[in-house]
């Protein structure tokens, strides 16, 4: 499906470019961030991340790396010229997306 984020489960094209983007992040961020983005890809809420099944940082932090995580997506999207993954990490982590999560 064009436009979708490819699960960490499917072997297809699109996982070369999960797998240089989790690289980039851990170099870039670190492990914390590509823990999050995995968990977030796995469908698990901003909420439950910051809680005890998380990836052990506050729901401050949490928000913190969020933030970090989605910067460092737009920044190797556009080294990549991939205009497709700049939409699906948008989506993934939107602002609009995080407020539903922490107000539900």
């Amino acid at each position: 499906m064009a436009g979708v984020v490819p699960s960490r489960l499917h072997h297809d094209d699109d996982d070369e470019v999960l797998v240089a983007f989790r690289a980039y992040l851990r170099r870039e961020v670190g492990g914390d961030a590509v823990r999050l983005l995995d968990r977030r890809l796995d469908g698990v809420s901003l909420r439950q991340l910051a809680g005890d099944q998380g990836v052990g940082v506050n729901a401050w932090a949490v928000r913190r790396l969020v933030r970090r995580v989605r910067e460092a997506a737009m920044e190797f999207a556009r080294q990549q010229h991939d205009d497709e993954f700049v939409r699906a990490m948008e989506r993934l982590l939107s602002p609009a997306r995080r407020v539903e999560e922490w107000s539900g």
